[in-house]
């Protein structure tokens, strides 16, 4: 059963988000960017920077823990090489995921939607 507490608390969660434009070092970056946190039950959470990471744009967070899997807006990349990095297969099963938080509409932090549904994304959405 899901955890309507743990739900209302990722609500909550922010991310203070710094620029580079350099392509290969963003995606370098992003995928580096992981963190594990035990929390007071004794599990653990993965929270992983996909997006939004030394940049202002293309903002992307997953959270993973025992019972839920889910995402911290789904934004699409402006600049440099954006063609590219927007067609890049999401590093997650879009299927597997429980809910998507939108932090607030804008492109680079929603735009990557459409493509979430069309890649198989079936949960909830939570908006602010």
């Amino acid at each position: 059963m899901r955890n309507s507490s743990l739900v209302s608390q990722l609500s909550c969660l922010s991310f203070t988000h710094l620029q580079t434009p350099n392509y290969e070092l963003r995606t370098f970056l992003s995928s580096a960017l992981v963190s594990y946190v035990k929390m007071s039950n004794g599990d653990s959470m993965r929270l992983e920077f996909l997006g939004g990471v030394r940049t202002v744009t293309g903002s992307c967070f997953y959270i993973e823990l025992p019972e839920l899997k889910a995402i911290i807006d789904c934004g699409m990349y402006q600049g440099e090489q954006s063609d590219i990095v927007n067609r890049e297969p999401f590093r997650f099963n879009p299927s597997e995921i429980d809910y998507l938080f939108l932090t607030h509409a804008h492109i680079d932090h929603s735009g990557l939607v459409p493509k979430l549904v069309r890649e198989g994304f079936r949960g909830k959405i939570v908006t602010t």
